[in-house]
Parts: structure tokens; C-alpha cells; sequence
């Protein structure tokens, strides 16, 4: 019964004792269990111990034992989905007689057993003989017959049914004579530790709970593990367990008339008030225990401390210390979310720290992980207006005085608030530069899947399945020293794929953990996931020339009849998410032919798109090149300076299907009843065809649309501008700079959920509102943006940048660019 953490720590330790040095040693589960797996197939005599791993309660615990080629598990459940994996021996959760007599001989003389066998048989039949009761009457020392008699009228009682699963009778007697021998002062002692999470309680903790020095603390401790009321661990970092029926029974009040719920609240106020005075009311000087910091929160929480937990959870020299013991700020998000839930359930004011909780989830990526000072990122990061920033900058005054340490401000910035189209969540989603952009899926109520690669062409590569929400991890492939290329997610999330550089696709089952085999052997270009009505996932996969089209079935890839071929070799292959029985396919290839444009006679490339739907197919000759005039029309044109190369297109197949275009700076679109029918020649009416809709500062890197087809974004590297097109024609729009340089950019499926990736250098992820209330949109009549409406304009011309420099002026940072003209000559200052 233990959570990640300590399943990290317990691993991490098994990890060094084998021989694995503690500097290669990953901060996190995930990959610490990638690192154990690959470390024990390269060492083959490691691979082959036995190990013994007892009472295990979490069913998806055993998924992190499966790099284990030998164990014994004990568990007190049986889980089905071990059934298949592991041979299961069914084991009596009692003692026998006779096995109950072996272990209370280790604690009375034969003497004793023989003279009152008849009551000794009595008190393990009345206790079912359950190993832990039979160690509590051991640790008793019964001396006498009345002793005996006396145990088992209190073992025998049934006051509390005190249960837990696959434990049907109660203990509540035994321990009640167990803790009955002891002195009164020590039988509170002992009570009070139902304070305790159900984990490994340091000494340090037990020190502050009953206001003790070491020794004494030490020496109650040894009497009680004798007793066999709990485990104490009296080397290294010293602690106790107790086990978890003992905590049940430690949970339950003495009073009848008091509350469970008040007991506790009684017990939390003692530990409180005792870390309290172990520090002197200056939370941050509390020693490092592997306790405290972790569950004081709670703890107040339980206690009602409202002003503990105020000046906790405002105490940034607190939380910083925190934050550098767990080297994350998800633990202090998850003490804000139940601060938060608390003051509301009690109806008190919540706002002040759900402003902080806005500002570390928001903010995760300014973090300074290298230093990890919580002062400092919220000097960087909070609203100059808000009590964060105020707290924040009198707490660095005070860190400063008498001392070596340093804080900066930004004093030219001006106080604003936060730009109301900027991003609400960022997260980290990678751990190397090599970490592809994730890929998602939404298979409903906020169900959404995301794969992502870690540590790629690294020793620990792998890919991750996790829930985007909880970041929670559903599934690993581990692929050490492989570079994975590109990654897939079908849409319902039940299957993943990912191509090995440079040509190795694989596919694989999520539920089931297993790789789907292709029935037919061929080299893969390009894979994607497609839904077929009403329920069936299929996927396409292309090579240079040729389209296939595959069904799952099992664990294989049954290729299906249809096939698709084009004359020249294939760009792109786009599936259209089908309305109907049939697919939709589009094609994207070229090839060289003579063509004759308005100002040229010159060989040059044409690409051809073609629309396959069922046995129809159309075809759409593009330019390789346009030059958009300084009248606004569109002409084609061989490559020159000023020329706007083809870059990618899209198609978008719902109710007024259109095929966008990139021409290096400018989007634009072909409505799909223009596309023309001919597979020989340009479109004639190309120029007319082609609606530009908006021009960029840079080269457009790409463009990705909304799953409803209602909102599109462009994005450049350091930018992105999203239009929203309602009935063909782009309603609005809102522009954004970003701090960031944009690796990719997508929707979260069924959302106007917008998530940019950066993959270098943090590998972060932010996510953009896009529906939200206080999205900034423009309208387009009342806006400057080239779009649709407006005439573009691109001249041949361009500035070469002879100088430059920066410098402060009245605290504003101001560049100032020396550059001459291309036409002319003519030298400019700005």
C-alpha cells in the first residue's frame, strides 16, 4: 500500500544495489522503469535473480515489475489481468494451529504453550488465525492463565467491525488487549499516530507529534515494535510502519460520542502545533524528513488551520524550499487545488490562491529549473497589480539584507494585465531537444490521449501514451538508442504508431500492450489513422507511388482491395475523415511538363492534386510558383526573387469543401466546385480560382484547422495568427508574437483547444483558449490583416541591414537598425 513515490524510492535504491550508478538515474517512475529495463537486457546475469516483491495492492503496479524475468509477488487481491501473465497460487489468508504455535514460540517458553495450549487455541481460533493478530497476542507476553482468559474475552468482542477487503471478521479486540498493556501515557502516545499517512513515518515527524527528544522517542518506539504494534526501522533514516489495520483501528475515536471527523481534526491540530514549535513558527526551517513537506498541507487542511494554511501557501521562502526537495511545482499545484476546494466547501475567500495557481500553471515554462527559487519566478512572472508580486518583492528585500542573495526586476515593463490571447497552461512534455512534437486524440468528456517521445536516439528512448489531463502514463514503448521520426494516435486511441528513422513503421494495440503485424511486406512513406462508419479503424499507409488501404483485425493489418497509384512520386497523402461508407483520399505528386505561362516559355514542375472518392477522382494542376501583383491578381510564374513557392496544402472536406494553399508568405484557398477535371495543363482559371486569404512577415511553416473546420491557424516561427471562418468566408481573427519559437501547432480534437509545441530548447507545451469568453477575436472589415477582402501586395524589393545596436532610454529597451534600400540605395535610420 504505497504510491509512486515511494515505489520510485523503493526502486531507485534496488537500482544502486544492482549496480546501476545513482547519477545515471532518471528523476521520475516512468523513466527509472525504461532505465531498469534496458540496464537488465544488456546484463544478462542481473536478468536472471529471483525477486520477491510482498503485498502488493495496485493493479497497475505489476505492469512496472514486467522488466522482471523471475519474481514471487505476493498481493492480498487477484487481478484478472494477471492471469495470463503470471502463475497464481492461491494462499490461505489464516494461519494454521500449528503454524500460529511456531510463531508464538518465538516469544513464550515451551512451558507456557503446554500449560495453556487449550486457551492458546482458543485466542487463535477467535482471532481466524491472521498472522497479524497472532503476532499482537505474541507481543502481549501473557504470563498467566487470568491472562489469558481476560485476552480472550477482548479479542472475542465485537464493540467496532473494524474491516478491510478480503478481511471479514474484526481485530478490534486484539488490539484493544494489546494496547491495553501498555502504560497510559504510552497508550496515547501510540494513538496519536493515526495522524499518519499511510507511509513510512520518519522519527523526525513522531518527535514533533508527541514534543520528544530522539532517545526517548526512540526507545517508545522499540517497545512498540516488540509488541508487534508496528515496524521500526532503527538504521538509516529511522521510521516506522504501522500496518494498515492498525491505522483503521487508530482511526476510530474512543468516545462514542465524538465523530470520526473530529477525532481526527483533534489529532491533525496536535501535529500541527508540534511542527510548529520544531521550527519556531518559520515553516521553511523545518528539517528535510521526507514527510513534512510533502503532507503538511494536508494535514492543516484536516485541521481546519486556516491561518496555517494562509501563511504556508503565502510563504514563498516555504514553497521554494518545497520546490527544491521535489524539483517540480506539480506537488505545490496539487496543495493550491485542495486549498482551493477546502475554502470553497467552507465558504471562504478562494481568490488569492487560485491567482497563484493560475500563475504556476500558466507559467510552468519560465521556471528556472537550474535554480528553482519560487521569489524569483514570480518576480518574472506576476502581475506587478497582484498581491503575488508585491509578496514576492518584500520577501526579496528581505533574503537580501545581511545576506549574499540577489533577485532581479524588469524595471521598464510596463503593468499590465495578462494578454487576453495568450496562453492559459504550459507544461513539459519532452526531455530532450531530439522529443518530436505529441500528437492527440479526444475520445470525449475531456478523455484526451497524447503520445510523445522521450529521450529520443538516447539510451532510455522511449514513447509515452499518457491522459493530457493528469499526465498519468497509460502505456511505454521502450526503443533505446532509436530515433523516432514521427508518431501517430488513432482517433479513438486505441492504437499508436511511430516510424524508427528512416523507413520502419510500427503499429501497436494500446489496451492489449502488443504490435500489430502487416500482412504484406512494403516500405512506408506515410501512415495515418482514419475512423470508418460506424465503428471501425483503419489506416493508409503510402509509399512513393502507391496508396494502401488496411483494416485491424486482431493483432494484424489486413490489407483491404482498395489501392491507389499515382504516375510520379508522392508528396503528401491526406486521409478525409469520411461522411459516408466511402473514403476520401487526397494525393499530392508532381512531375516536370512544358507549360506556357504569361511571361515565360521555360520547363518547369507541375503539381498534381488528385481527390479520390470511391471510383470518382479529380485532378487539380497547381503552379510550383505565383507572384502575387501589386494590382492584388495572382500570376503564374517561374521561380525568381519575389516569386512565392508552393509549400503545402490541405484540404478541408465538410460542408464547403476547399483545398488551402501555402505559398511561402500567403494562404490561400481553392474552393472545391473550381478545381478543375482536366489531368493535362494548368487550370486557365488558376489566377481567379486562388482566393489569397492572409500574408505573413516570414515563410509560413505550416497551417493545421479545427476539427469543426471553424477556425484555422498560421503559423510562422515565432508567431501565429488564427481566422475564423464561418460559411465559407473568415468572420474574424487574433493575431499573437510568442516568446517562443513555434515547432508545431494543432487542435486537441472536437476543441478550439489550440496547443503549440516548443521543442528547443524546453520542450513545452502551451495551451491556448481559443473559445473561451475573453478571447480577444477582430473583425475583419475593422482590421488591417491581408485577407481575403483586401487586395496583397508583394514587391520585389528587400532591405539589407548594414548596422545595429540597443540601448535603454528612459528605462525603455529601444533598438535602433542602420539599412539600405534595394532599389535605390537610399540609407535609412529607425
Amino acid at each position: 500500500d504505497i504510491n509512486d513515490d515511494k515505489l520510485y524510492t523503493e526502486l531507485r535504491s534496488l537500482c544502486i544495489k544492482i549496480g546501476i550508478p545513482w547519477q545515471q538515474l532518471p528523476p521520475n517512475l516512468q523513466d527509472l522503469l525504461g532505465c531498469m529495463q534496458n540496464y537488465f537486457e544488456n546484463h544478462q546475469e542481473v536478468s536472471e535473480a529471483l525477486f520477491v516483491f510482498d503485498d502488493i495492492w495496485e493493479e497497475n503496479y505489476f505492469g512496472y515489475l514486467s522488466f522482471i524475468k523471475k519474481s514471487i509477488i505476493t498481493s492480498r487481491f487477484s487481478y484478472p489481468s494477471c492471469k495470463g501473465i503470471y502463475q497464481q497460487i492461491p494462499s490461505s489468508e489464516s494461519l494454521t494451529i500449528q503454524e500460529a504455535l511456531e510463531l508464538l514460540s518465538k516469544h513464550y517458553t515451551q512451558e507456557s504453550l503446554e500449560d495453556y495450549h487449550d486457551l492458546i487455541v482458543q485466542a487463535i481460533q477467535n482471532c481466524k488465525g491472521l498472522p497479524l493478530a497472532v503476532a499482537l497476542i505474541a507481543g502481549i507476553q501473557l504470563e498467566t492463565r487470568s491472562d489469558w482468559e481476560n485476552a480472550i474475552v477482548n479479542i472475542s468482542r465485537q464493540d467496532i467491525n473494524l474491516t478491510l477487503p478480503n478481511y471479514q471478521f474484526s481485530l478490534f479486540g486484539t488490539f484493544q488487549s494489546s494496547i491495553k498493556q501498555l502504560s497510559k501515557d504510552e497508550q496515547q502516545l501510540f494513538r496519536l499516530l493515526g495522524v499518519f499517512k499511510r507511509v513510512n513515518i520518519p522519527v523526525m515527524s513522531i518527535m514533533s507529534l508527541w514534543n520528544l527528544d530522539r532517545l526517548a522517542t526512540k526507545l517508545i518506539l522499540d517497545n512498540f515494535s516488540k509488541r508487534s504494534l508496528l515496524k521500526f526501522a532503527d538504521s538509516g533514516r529511522q521510521y516506522c510502519v504501522l500496518h494498515d489495520l492498525v491505522v483503521d483501528y487508530l482511526h476510530q475515536p474512543m468516545d462514542s460520542d465524538q465523530s470520526p471527523a473530529d477525532y481526527q481534526k483533534i489529532l491533525n491540530a496536535k501535529l500541527i502545533n508540534g511542527y510548529e514549535n520544531k521550527c519556531n513558527g518559520i515553516w521553511e526551517n523545518y528539517p528535510t524528513d521526507g514527510y513534512y513537506y510533502q503532507n503538511i498541507v494536508h494535514h492543516t487542511i484536516q485541521a481546519q488551520a486556516d491561518k496555517v494554511l494562509k501563511d504556508l501557501l503565502t510563504n514563498f521562502n516555504w514553497m521554494t524550499t518545497k520546490l527544491r526537495l521535489l524539483k517540480s511545482l506539480h506537488n505545490l499545484r496539487i496543495d493550491l487545488k485542495e486549498c482551493i476546494e477546502y475554502l470553497i466547501k467552507v465558504g471562504k475567500n478562494s481568490k488569492p490562491f487560485e491567482q497563484l495557481l493560475e500563475v504556476m500553471i500558466r507559467h510552468e515554462s519560465c521556471l528556472d529549473m537550474v535554480n528553482l527559487d519560487l521569489i524569483q519566478y514570480f518576480l518574472n512572472c506576476g502581475n506587478k497589480d497582484s498581491w503575488i508580486w508585491e509578496k514576492a518583492y518584500t520577501l526579496a528585500n528581505e533574503n537580501t539584507k545581511g545576506s549574499t542573495a540577489c533577485y532581479w526586476i524588469l524595471q521598464g515593463s510596463k503593468c499590465r494585465d495578462r494578454d487576453q490571447d495568450s496562453w492559459i497552461i504550459s507544461k513539459k512534455v519532452g526531455t530532450y531537444y531530439g522529443d518530436i512534437a505529441p500528437k492527440y486524440c479526444n475520445t470525449g468528456n475531456d478523455d484526451i490521449r497524447m503520445i510523445t517521445t522521450n529521450n529520443n536516439w538516447k539510451e532510455n528512448c522511449h514513447i509515452s501514451i499518457s491522459d493530457y489531463q493528469t499526465s498519468n502514463t497509460i502505456m511505454k514503448v521502450h526503443l533505446p538508442y532509436q530515433w523516432i521520426y514521427q508518431t501517430k494516435i488513432s482517433p479513438n486511441s486505441r492504437y499508436i504508431a511511430f516510424q524508427i528513422w528512416p523507413k520502419n513503421w510500427k503499429v501497436y494495440d494500446v489496451e492489449a500492450n502488443t504490435e500489430l503485424k502487416f500482412m504484406k511486406d512494403h516500405q512506408i512513406k506515410n501512415l495515418e489513422f482514419y475512423n470508418r462508419p460506424p465503428n471501425d479503424t483503419c489506416l493508409a499507409t503510402s509509399t512513393k507511388a502507391i496508396v494502401y488501404i488496411w483494416n485491424i483485425q486482431g493483432s494484424q493489418l489486413k490489407l483491404m482491395d482498395m489501392t491507389i497509384s499515382s504516375p510520379s512520386m508522392m508528396f503528401q497523402c491526406q486521409l478525409l475523415q469520411p461522411i459516408s461508407d466511402t473514403d476520401k483520399i487526397l494525393i499530392w505528386w508532381s512531375k516536370k511538363q512544358y507549360t506556357h505561362t504569361i511571361s515565360y516559355d521555360k520547363w518547369q514542375p507541375i503539381f498534381y492534386v488528385t481527390i479520390i472518392n470511391g471510383k470518382d477522382q479529380r485532378l487539380c494542376c497547381l503552379p510550383e510558383s505565383i507572384f502575387i501583383q501589386e494590382d492584388g491578381q495572382t500570376n503564374i510564374n517561374k521561380r525568381y526573387c519575389g516569386a512565392l513557392n508552393i509549400r503545402k496544402l490541405h484540404y478541408i472536406n465538410q460542408d464547403h469543401p476547399i483545398l488551402l494553399l501555402i505559398y511561402g508568405k500567403v494562404v490561400g484557398f481553392i474552393a472545391s466546385k473550381h478545381l478543375c477535371d482536366t489531368n493535362s495543363g494548368y487550370n486557365d482559371k488558376f489566377a481567379d480560382a486562388f482566393k489569397p486569404m492572409i500574408e505573413t512577415s516570414e515563410e509560413i511553416t505550416d497551417i493545421a484547422v479545427s476539427s469543426d473546420s471553424q477556425l484555422l491557424i498560421i503559423w510562422v516561427s515565432t508567431g501565429f495568427t488564427v481566422l475564423n471562418i464561418k460559411q465559407g468566408a473568415v468572420r474574424s481573427f487574433l493575431s499573437t508574437n510568442t516568446l517562443y519559437h513555434i515547432h508545431s501547432a494543432s487542435f486537441i480534437p472536437q476543441t478550439h483547444q489550440l496547443l503549440i509545441y516548443n521543442q528547443y530548447p524546453k520542450q513545452f507545451l502551451y495551451q491556448y483558449d481559443l473559445q473561451g469568453n475573453d478571447t480577444r477575436w477582430q473583425n475583419v472589415q475593422d482590421s488591417d490583416l491581408p485577407v481575403t477582402q483586401k487586395q496583397l501586395k508583394i514587391e520585389d524589393r528587400y532591405e539589407e541591414i548594414i548596422d545595429s545596436t540597443s540601448e535603454f532610454i528612459n528605462d525603455i529597451p529601444t533598438v535602433i537598425q542602420l539599412s539600405r534600400d534595394s532599389n535605390n540605395s537610399n540609407c535609412k535610420l529607425k
